[in-house]
């Protein structure tokens, strides 16, 4: 039995595609996001499907730490616990239900 470690999210990302588009990831969905760019394969990540021809850069998504930071302002406990994780926009629908 493998024990799984929470990592604690403490800074979120986001992809910005020539398009204006913007798409936010978590950190350890740049891996995913690196590979599609170096292969030109799309990568399926919780906010979107990115399409690497697209990608401007990746940079770090400050607006969503300073509503981290303003929402835990008086919760230190809670500030601590980490930056929520990302929805995943495909988890209710039947899109790409043939992939795991």
């Amino acid at each position: 039995m493998s024990i799984k470690i929470k990592e604690t999210v403490t800074y979120g990302l986001k992809v910005i595609l020539s398009t204006k588009h913007e798409i936010q990831i978590d950190p350890e969905e740049v891996a995913a996001v690196m590979e599609a760019i170096s292969t030109g394969s799309i990568a399926k990540v919780r906010q979107g499907i990115i399409n690497p021809s697209y990608v401007v850069a990746v940079v770090e998504d400050v607006k969503r730490k300073q509503d981290f930071i303003e929402n835990t302002r008086y919760d230190k406990e809670k500030r601590g616990l980490g930056m929520k994780r990302l929805g995943n926009v495909f988890s209710d629908q039947k899109l790409l239900s043939n992939q795991k």
